[in-house]
C-alpha cells in the first residue's frame, strides 16, 4: 500500500490562516460583549467557507463571510427600540476595531 500525501495550495493555506484570525478576533469581541455589557452573542461562519470552497481569482482577496448573532440583551435594553439597535451595531462596531490585529503567520 502507497502512503498518500496530503497536499495544500497556497489559497486553502491563507483560508486557514484568516479563519484562525478570524475565528480569534471574534471570540475576542463576543468576550467584550458578553463580560462588558451583558450581551449573550456569538459568531458563526456562513458561506463558501463553511464548506472549504474558497475561491480566489488571480491578484484578487478572497473573503470569508461570518454572522454575529445576538442572541439576548441586557435586561435594560430594549430591543423592539430601532435607535438602541443602532447603538448596539455601533457599539459592536466600535469594540470590533479596538481588537488589535495580530499576525497568524
Amino acid at each position: 500500500m502507497k502512503a498518500v500525501k496530503a497536499q495544500i495550495s497556497n489559497d486553502e493555506l491563507d483560508a486557514n490562516i484568516l479563519k484562525v484570525f478570524c475565528s480569534d478576533s471574534l471570540n475576542c469581541l463576543k468576550n467584550v460583549m458578553q463580560n462588558q455589557y451583558d450581551f449573550d452573542c456569538d459568531y458563526y461562519l456562513i458561506g463558501s467557507g463553511t464548506k472549504n470552497l474558497v475561491t480566489k481569482n488571480e491578484n484578487k482577496p478572497f473573503d470569508l463571510d461570518y454572522n454575529f448573532e445576538i442572541k439576548s440583551f441586557p435586561n435594560n435594553f430594549n430591543p423592539n427600540n430601532s435607535d438602541k439597535l443602532k447603538q448596539s451595531k455601533d457599539l459592536i462596531g466600535k469594540e470590533l476595531n479596538k481588537i488589535p490585529i495580530i499576525s497568524h503567520i
